[in-house]
This record gives C-alpha cells, sequence and structure tokens, in this order.
C-alpha cells in the first residue's frame, strides 16, 4: 500500500469525520430554551463578542458595497436601519423596545446618538447581565429577559418597536408579528430587519437548496424561515397595521459580512490565544455555517429582508364581543378554524384557535364573561382554561392574559396556573383539553407537552387529595 494512498485515506477520513462532527453537534431548535442556551453559551465565553463586537448582527457597506471595517459596517447598519424606518425624526425621550436586543449594541445607539428610552429584551439571561455591564448608567437604556412570543408588556406601551435578526428563532411568525404590534401605541412606528427564506410558493427549493436549506435552520437553533412576503402578510394579518407594509431586499449591502466575519479570525489571531484550544475549535466549527449563509444570501435562497409599519388606531375586542366576533369571523378577526360555541354538551370559552389569531383580554373582562355564559348557558358554560394552546394566564391576575401560548409550558408553570384556577373557579369547571393546538404545533413540542400537563395534573389531584 503507498504512502500517497494512506495520505489519502488518511485525509478523507479526517474530512468525513469533520463532517460528521458538524451534523452531530448541531443546535436544533426545540424550545426557546435551546435558543437561550446558544445565546448565554456564546456570551458566557466572550468568543462571539471578541470577533462580532457589542452587534450580533449584519453589517452595512453601501449600496453599491465598498470595503468598510466589520465591526464599523455593524454600526453604519444601525444608523441607516434608523434613517431608512424614519426613526431620525422621532423626539428625544421616544420610547423604544429593541426586541431581540442581544448584548445591547443597537439599544445604547439608539439612546445615546437619538436620545431615545430604550429597553432592550432577549430570551438571554446572559446577554442581559452583559448588556447592563456594557451600557453606562447616563444612558437611557434598561435591559431585562423576555420571550418575543409573548412579551410581558401590556397593549400600546411603546412609540417605536425595532428588532434585527431575531425572527429566525421564533416559531410562529404570526404570533411573532402580533406581538411586535400589539406592544405598538396606535400611531407607532415598527421596523424590523431580518434573514428571509425566498418565496417558495413562487420557486420551490431544488436538489441542494433543500439540504443547505436544512443546515441553516439546524445549526443555530432556527425553526424556520419566513419569506419577505410571508412576514409582511403576517404583519398585515393581525389587522394592527395602519395602510400598508413598507418592505425592502438589503441583501446586497449586507452581503460582504459573511466572509468578513470568517476574515476577523484571519486578522485578530490574538483570539487563538486568548480563548485557548478550545475557543479556536468553536470558532472554526461555525465557519461551514457562515459559507452557507454567503451562498445562500448570494444565490437569492434567502434575502435580507426590512419592514416598517405603522401602528393603526384599531383595538382588541373585549369580553363577550371579542369571543363571539372570533367564533363568527366578524368585526375583522378571521374565523376560527374549527368552534365548538355551541356545542349541546359543554361550552368552550376560548376553541381551538388558529396559529394566526392571538386574542387579548382583560381578566376580569375573562371572569365577567364566564359569569354571563353561565347565566345564558348554565352548566353547559364550561370554560375551558388552559391546554396545549388555550392557556389563559390567570396567575397575571394583575393584567392582561394570553389565550394563545407561545410555547410549551413547564410543568411548574402548568400547576402554577392549574392551582390559581383552582383558586378562582369550581374545580369541576377547570377542563384540561388535550386535543387543542395539535394541528398548530410540531410534534416535538406536541409529545413533551401532553407529557408536562399529565404530569401537572396528577401532581395537582395529589394535592387536592392530601388537602382537601
Amino acid at each position: 500500500m503507498s504512502l500517497l494512498f494512506i495520505c489519502g485515506l488518511s485525509l478523507a477520513l479526517l474530512i468525513g469525520g469533520c463532517i460528521a462532527l458538524y451534523l452531530l453537534t448541531a443546535r436544533r431548535y426545540q424550545s426557546s430554551d435551546s435558543v437561550a442556551n446558544s445565546y448565554d453559551q456564546w456570551t458566557e465565553d466572550g468568543i462571539l463578542e471578541f470577533y462580532w463586537g457589542e452587534h450580533i448582527h449584519l453589517g452595512h457597506y453601501g449600496t453599491p458595497p465598498r470595503r468598510k471595517d466589520f465591526l464599523v459596517a455593524k454600526e453604519d447598519f444601525v444608523h441607516e436601519m434608523v434613517r431608512w424606518g424614519g426613526l431620525d425624526k422621532l423626539p428625544i425621550g421616544t420610547t423604544v423596545l429593541d426586541v431581540g436586543c442581544g448584548i445591547g449594541g443597537s439599544s445604547r445607539i439608539l439612546a445615546q446618538d437619538y436620545g431615545f428610552a430604550v429597553t432592550g429584551v432577549t430570551i438571554s439571561p446572559q446577554q442581559v447581565k452583559r448588556a447592563q455591564t456594557l451600557t453606562p448608567d447616563r444612558l437611557t437604556a434598561q435591559f431585562q429577559v423576555d420571550d418575543a412570543m409573548a412579551l410581558s408588556f401590556p397593549d400600546a406601551s411603546f412609540d417605536a418597536v425595532w428588532s434585527i435578526e431575531a425572527g429566525p428563532h421564533m416559531p410562529d411568525k404570526a404570533i411573532f408579528a402580533r406581538e411586535l404590534l400589539r406592544v405598538l401605541k396606535p400611531g407607532g412606528v415598527l421596523v424590523v430587519a431580518d434573514w428571509n427564506q425566498r418565496d417558495t410558493r413562487q420557486k420551490p427549493l431544488n436538489v441542494w437548496e433543500g439540504p443547505v436549506m436544512r443546515q441553516l435552520l439546524d445549526q443555530w437553533s432556527h425553526p424556520e424561515f419566513a419569506s419577505i412576503e410571508g412576514f409582511a402578510k403576517c404583519l398585515t394579518a393581525t389587522g394592527l397595521v395602519e395602510g400598508e407594509v413598507t418592505t425592502t431586499d438589503w441583501t446586497e449591502p449586507t452581503l460582504p459580512s459573511w466572509l468578513d466575519a470568517i476574515w476577523q479570525g484571519v486578522v485578530r489571531p490574538q483570539g487563538w490565544v486568548k480563548y485557548g484550544p478550545s475557543g479556536f475549535i468553536k470558532s472554526v466549527r461555525e465557519v461551514p455555517t457562515i459559507l452557507l449563509m454567503r451562498l445562500a444570501f448570494g444565490t437569492g435562497l434567502c434575502r435580507f429582508g426590512m419592514f416598517r409599519a405603522i401602528r393603526g388606531n384599531s383595538g382588541y375586542l373585549s369580553g363577550l364581543e371579542q369571543y363571539s366576533a372570533m367564533a363568527r369571523g366578524q368585526d375583522g378577526i378571521q374565523a376560527l378554524e374549527m368552534t365548538k360555541w355551541f356545542d349541546p354538551n359543554y361550552h368552550y370559552l376560548v376553541s381551538e384557535i388558529e396559529a394566526n389569531s392571538k386574542p387579548q383580554a382583560n381578566v376580569a373582562d375573562f371572569l365577567e364573561t364566564v359569569q354571563r355564559l353561565q347565566a345564558l348557558l348554565g352548566d353547559r358554560a364550561v370554560p375551558i382554561i388552559f391546554s396545549l394552546v388555550t392557556l389563559l394566564k390567570l396567575s397575571r391576575l394583575e393584567g392582561d392574559f394570553t389565550v394563545h401560548s407561545s410555547a410549551v409550558a413547564s410543568i411548574e408553570q402548568m400547576l402554577q396556573q392549574l392551582r390559581t384556577g383552582v383558586d378562582h373557579l369550581p374545580i369541576a369547571q377547570i377542563w384540561i383539553n388535550p386535543d387543542c393546538g395539535l394541528k398548530t404545533r410540531r410534534w416535538e413540542e406536541v409529545i413533551p407537552a401532553l407529557k408536562n400537563m399529565v404530569t401537572a395534573t396528577k401532581v395537582l389531584r395529589e394535592q387536592i387529595n392530601a388537602n382537601p
């Protein structure tokens, strides 16, 4: 056996092993926790911040693109987005919500250069901690952990809502769109920048695009990419947009970012020393994904979408009127896909809700509605207060509750809501609806949700039996 053959075989095995390791160590999206854990790890070791700076997003290199420092291009992106969205015309003191704020780079620019009062939210506790460390006390910027699929803020809380490259981590784009607009004041402006997939309704994925897209999703905890057209439709479908959603494609001015990101590891080798062999391996591991991103954006498989919308004056219906409109498709609210509104045996206060529906109501309205329906229907009015999708968060009695759950609740969360339900409604009126939401969730969410629900129900039953 020749030396050349042995060397070739060894090289092939090494390459094959690296590819296998890359595929086996993918950070697939499982829940919001998998996203939070990924960003927590990158923030704790400091590698991402060392190479990407305070802005964990692409840069803007102009149109046509020109040579520019990688970190400067990222700062320029923020200013270009401000101008494109019209935020530079807003007064000092404007309240802005930065959804998916990372370690606060954009929030600090918005506060320092434009005088905005910024609240940055991220799913990662470590990012919040780092953002707070990097932000001087003199800046009007604060940070907190929050879930973009179920924001903790009341309706109409902010003058402007801002988000950069957070959308790919959202499992339901319709819910994400509605949350962004829900917390925006009437007349306020929403500006979003995101990675998007080509509209596959117009041109389906070909033989090589499917595997590439699969890796772009699996490697960086992305459940799915929306198309520019699809997400604009999600924003419009909320019924909360005044006029048209403005979109544009920033693929060209942002495209150099991908190769520049790899180049940082070459021109800044001090990072190899600072973070040691493990840091070097962790950084090199991301190179294939970055190259796939460059391929996808360069060939039109992916596009960099920009979105701008104005919140209209229309608001949510409340109480019985809201639920009646949901059931019948009135008042601009899309009819439910399936409703048991007047079932002869029992009454669903909130039926199975489509993924693009997210009604909101005040807890007082809910309890009043229960009483009114019971007066009309007697024992047939049985409100279902919690299930896979229909989670009425009665534990937040001081504020609003969310009808459409954004994520699979933990056993403790479900148990807490059941306990609260027992405190406020007769136990005979608390129904667990195991089939609700099966058509709007992925199986990898349905199975753990069912297990959590069964466990929480058993625990509560045991507690009630022990302390009747």
